[in-house]
């Protein structure tokens, strides 16, 4: 199982890959970890991820954070599967048979919690976003399982390009969104519980893989989401409250 992941920033973007980090190695001590950073982060990385491949990736100044560098960090690693993970995110359980059904697929990921995020961040309308059936969801880029083929290597340029569109606009979701619709790869739908977002209500049956979000005890939250299997639904603030 190869890991991937793409961090620079404050001292938070460091804390979190490394806590999320500590936690795949718990459940998947083999995990091959590749972490994509710029030159300030190399050290920061090397000390606090054990056995960790460093790529060095530049970064550009933004109002918020660099699509650039996540997307092309992403795009950069598929020279063979991996799981690309955000910092911000916590492995609470066995990713085995996901990363064996990736096998079959092109691209896997979890449908985002919030339908058309750029209407909801107040973003004009592009056409081809637009144009996109509504029943094609946008997907939560922050957990991906990326097999290299002809068509998942043409979505993640796609993904990539389309951030000179609109550049003084942030984001990448939106972006990816296009991308998937346009190439489109073999795509498949993870249910909730390989991304659970902590910043929106969630409803799962099983146990959740994956949780993701900035929250001060994401661990004392998995235990809380995890002690039972039945269907269940939660909605996790910054504060810990349910």
């Amino acid at each position: 199982m190869r890991v991937v992941y793409a961090v620079y920033g404050d001292d938070r973007a460091f804390l979190e890959m490394r806590r999320s980090a500590n936690s795949l190695r718990e459940i998947h001590p083999n995990a091959t970890i590749d972490c994509f950073t710029n030159a300030e982060g190399m050290e920061r990385v090397r000390g606090a991820v054990d056995r960790a491949h460093l790529h060095e990736t530049p970064t550009r100044e933004t109002d918020w954070h660099d699509p650039n560098f996540k997307v092309s960090a992403i795009h950069a690693a598929a020279v063979s599967p991996f799981i690309f993970l955000d910092n911000d995110t916590l492995v609470a359980g066995d990713l085995s048979e996901a990363w064996r059904l990736l096998e079959d697929y092109d691209i896997m990921a979890v449908s985002a919690p919030i339908e058309n995020q750029r209407r909801a961040k107040g973003m004009k309308p592009l056409d081809r976003y637009d144009k996109i059936p509504e029943a094609f969801a946008e997907v939560n880029s922050g957990v991906l399982f990326v097999r290299p083929t002809e068509k998942s290597l043409k979505c993640l340029q796609a993904w990539r390009d389309l951030l000179s569109v609109n550049p003084d606009e942030l984001g990448d979701q939106w972006r990816l969104r296009i991308a998937l619709y346009e190439k489109s790869p073999r795509l498949m739908r993870l249910s909730a519980n390989y991304n659970f977002r902590l910043s929106s209500p969630q409803s799962v049956y099983g146990p959740v893989r994956i949780l993701h979000g900035h929250h001060p005890n994401i661990h004392k939250v998995a235990t809380e989401i995890n002690k039972g299997s039945s269907f269940r639904s939660f909605f996790f603030g910054r504060s810990g409250n349910k």
